[in-house]
């Protein structure tokens, strides 16, 4: 039976931002919930365990009130929560917050399909499974719409999309796979399963609590630095007309000289 870690993030609610000296977002005390796109990757998820059976753990890295975010993956059905919480985690880009990630998921067991969300809504890198693949040594298939089948011997059967067509293949196990949104709708938890999840544990870890090297992570792992958060304003001017059939279409032909040009 597989063995299943997912990533999540927790994302702004709003797009309300408090910002640091330092340029980075201030997460302490923002209204937080689960990345749209990883509710896919949890949602595979689950979906993997009620077919083949296994079990569900869920990372996220970030500060206390992340907490919340896992609490509701729990209600999910997920079967365990673990939170990377330590202010020498604070202010990580991609490869540090990979490399974070990776070096728990190692800690906590020998995970045979690692899942993550197409991308997130806060930063929109959409680099998250590349690096934890590279992290953790295993192989990465990206944008994945579909697990059909796994077998402990044979591996995966999975269907991932291109630009062009969508791909059903076989690959090994252990593997990092980058979850599309699908079509089908996610789950909403039960009164009883958000009841159920209060009473489980979330595993935090810090520093001083799993083997990792705290110099490859935060601000010091870091690889780029955020000079400055704000948001774009566009004035947006429009001009209302009535035209018959041709003025339209001469009005078009003008546009397109324009555009053109």
């Amino acid at each position: 039976m597989p063995k299943i870690a997912v990533c999540v993030k927790q994302v702004p609610e709003d797009k309300t931002m408090v910002q640091h000296e330092d340029g980075n977002l201030n997460r302490s005390g923002m209204h937080g919930c689960i990345n749209m796109y990883d509710i896919a990757a949890l949602e595979t998820a689950i979906q993997i365990k009620e077919d083949f059976g296994g079990s569900v753990d869920v990372f996220t890295m970030g500060p206390v009130q992340a907490e919340h975010v896992l609490r509701e993956t729990l209600a999910y059905g997920a079967d365990k929560a673990i939170l990377l919480c330590d202010v020498a985690f604070a202010g990580a880009d991609v490869l540090a917050t990979s490399y974070t990630l990776a070096t728990a998921i190692q800690y906590m067991d020998d995970y045979d399909i690692v899942l993550c969300g197409l991308k997130t809504t806060d930063g929109d890198t959409a680099q998250m499974g590349g690096e934890l693949a590279k992290q953790l040594g295993i192989l990465y298939v990206p944008n994945v719409c579909a697990v059909k089948e796994y077998d402990a011997e044979n591996g995966l059967y999975i269907c991932f999309e291109t630009d062009e067509k969508l791909y059903d293949v076989k690959v090994d196990t252990p593997a990092v796979l980058t979850i599309v949104p699908a079509l089908s709708k996610s789950r909403m938890p039960t009164l009883a399963q958000r009841l159920k999840s209060r009473k489980k544990q979330i595993i935090t870890l810090g520093c001083t609590d799993f083997p990792i090297d705290c110099m490859r992570t935060g601000r010091n792992g870091s690889a780029t630095k955020v000079v400055n958060l704000f948001h774009t304003q566009k004035d947006r001017k429009s001009e209302l007309l009535y035209l018959d059939a041709n003025e339209t279409l001469n009005y078009i032909e003008d546009r397109k000289k324009l555009w053109i040009k």
